[in-house]
């Protein structure tokens, strides 16, 4: 089984990124074994489709979950309509958030976050 969690590092003690699309790193992770695999966020600097971007790019990886602290509203259509269930993150690092997950103590991601979130205060610029 392969999850991804969004992550400010690249390894499992990175903290955590309080935004999906916009997170430094996703760190792919098997919970079983913990063999990981950080990958650089290219979305991180997109002028506008980051969530698209984030969400595409989990998917072509086979992620069978995705564990964010919430998803916009393209990164969560695109994740549910794959049929790839997303978790709420709880915990300061990676780490933490495959404990909480292995143990069962992460909600499920049932509505899309706000959209921009974290970002400029959700202004778009013309």
């Amino acid at each position: 089984m392969s999850i991804v969690i969004s992550a400010n590092g690249a390894d499992l003690d990175a903290p955590v990124s309080p935004i999906f699309a916009r997170c430094q790193h996703f760190i792919f992770v098997d919970p079983a074994t913990l063999e990981f695999e950080a990958l650089p966020n290219p979305a991180i600097g997109a002028s506008g489709g980051a969530g698209v971007q984030a969400a595409q790019l989990v998917l072509q990886r086979g992620v069978q979950a995705v564990i964010a602290p919430n998803l916009g509203p393209n990164a969560f259509r695109i994740i549910v309509a794959a049929g790839v269930p997303a978790y709420q993150q709880q915990g300061a690092t990676v780490r933490e958030v495959i404990a909480a997950f292995n143990a069962g103590e992460l909600p499920r991601l049932d509505i899309a976050g706000a959209d921009h979130v974290g970002v400029g205060g959700g202004r778009r610029h013309r």
